[in-house]
């Protein structure tokens, strides 16, 4: 028998001598219970998506968060690196004015750094210093060069940048 079919059930009155016939119908919290799990169980899967979209937020942001640190520490690396490209063009360019007078600077260093698609770009400049009433030192020696060091990285992988730095240093004939 079906539990929602009234079901007949026989009771015994101490009372009455005789049996009689009670219809008997389904308990009604039986459905009301029913309809309470089912509205349950769709309002959990509403907070099961609801937190699931939420930690889905969260670990975008926290890629995204680690994404901007990665490319903020290669951009230092890549400002430190042309710093010291410089520092290194600028020592060349004295040990060669020290051998050669005339020396007037070069295409030192381009390379390809890897398979990055970087490239590093030292060039080397080295010219007389222009007239002028700044030319002069605190000992009255004149400037006798001025070296130019410009160091570039451009190209990279992801990001298609160029980074530049120039160092333009004066040298009098007592430093060569």
């Amino acid at each position: 028998m079906s539990r929602f079919r009234l079901a007949r059930k026989r009771v015994a009155d101490a009372s009455c001598t005789r049996a009689r016939c009670i219809d008997v119908a389904p308990r009604k919290s039986h459905r009301k219970a029913h309809r309470k799990s089912s509205n349950r169980r769709g309002a959990i899967l509403i907070a099961a998506i609801a937190a699931f979209a939420i930690f889905s937020m969260l670990a975008a942001v926290a890629v995204s968060v680690t994404l901007r640190a990665r490319q903020s520490c290669k951009t230092e690396r890549d400002l430190m690196q042309l710093e010291l490209l410089c520092d290194a063009g600028l020592m060349r360019a004295t040990q060669k004015l020290s051998m050669d007078s005339g020396y007037t600077g070069e295409d030192w260093l381009e390379m390809p750094l890897g398979d990055s698609g970087k490239t590093m770009r030292v060039s080397i400049q080295v010219s007389e210093p222009a007239i002028s009433a700044s030319t002069e030192t605190k000992d009255g020696d004149e400037w006798s060069k001025v070296i130019e060091v410009r160091s570039q990285i451009s190209g990279r992988s992801r990001v298609p940048i160029s980074m530049q730095r120039t160092r333009t240093t004066k040298y009098s004939a007592k430093q060569l």
